[in-house]
């Protein structure tokens, strides 16, 4: 009838498959981080931002190489898109990938890393000081909205944040 086999034969056969399946799944994450870049170098970013999004929840079955080129090549796919935000998220983790995986990345890929990178830490940082100037900004007394910064309107003699005056007249108006 049928054989049996020790147990420890059965644990060998399982692990085996395990890691078998296991090697087949990375080679398809692989396979897509390929194909996506293949769309990315040919400027076709929807495409290729659809796969990234798509490997995304996979990333951590790709080896650490393959995980900083995906970081770089997702961030990059943003960058072109003009999604900055989500671009230096991407590009950020690829540079701090990068420190432990110096030939994930070509001379070339890293120099423009380096480049995208310091472009979009511009735009944020410029970003954060005109946040900073208009909290410091707020609350000084005015005659005229030009008088306010950008983002701030001259409302009840202060310069407030446009939403915050909105709200103000309102509730002004309401009240009589």
């Amino acid at each position: 009838m049928g054989q049996k086999f020790p147990s420890s034969v059965v644990c060998i056969i399982g692990v085996s498959l395990t890691f078998a399946a296991s090697c087949i799944s990375g080679g398809q994450q692989v396979g897509q981080l390929q194909r996506a870049q293949g769309y990315y170098e040919r400027n076709d970013y929807d495409r290729a931002l659809a796969i990234f999004r798509n490997l995304d929840q996979e990333r951590d079955q790709l080896d650490q190489a393959s995980q900083t080129r995906y970081f770089y090549l997702r961030g990059m796919t943003d960058y072109r898109l003009g999604y900055q935000a989500d671009a230096r998220h991407w590009l950020s983790l690829a540079k701090a990938s990068r420190a432990q995986n110096k030939k994930a990345l070509e001379e070339e890929e890293r120099k423009r890393l380096t480049s995208a990178l310091d472009d979009l830490n511009q735009v944020f940082f410029a970003r954060m000081s005109s946040v900073d100037s208009n909290v410091n900004m707020a609350h000084t007394a005015c005659q005229w909205s030009s008088e306010c910064t950008s983002g701030l309107l001259c409302s009840e003699g202060f310069c407030k944040d446009v939403n915050k005056a909105v709200q103000s007249s309102r509730s002004s108006t309401e009240e009589k």
